[in-house]
């Protein structure tokens, strides 16, 4: 993944792509260009430029790259939220 995104975070939802490609001409990597892009947006399987010879053998809507909007940070002041595990005798559902 290439670019610079403002104000927001890469985050990588599927890090694999299915191409086709003859046995001499494998590509060892695929760059995803996120130059440009927005809060909110994507990249899919679709919209990325393969190397020469090879094309896209998957779904080309599959999203391989969203823009996500940054958390916002927890107020200093928060109470800490806790979680907690209650052991019973009965037998867990299966």
């Amino acid at each position: 993944v290439v670019g610079k995104v403002i104000g927001g975070l890469i985050e990588l939802v599927n890090p694999s792509l299915t191409v086709e490609a003859e046995a001499t001409h494998i590509p060892t990597e695929i760059i995803v260009d996120v130059e440009g892009h927005e809060v909110g947006s994507s990249v899919r399987a679709g919209d990325i430029v393969l190397p020469e010879g090879t094309t896209l053998a998957g779904d080309e809507d599959l999203v391989i790259v969203a823009i996500a909007a940054p958390q916002a940070e927890e107020e200093p002041d928060a109470a800490p939220v806790t979680t907690a595990s209650v052991a019973t005798d009965e037998p867990a559902d299966s």
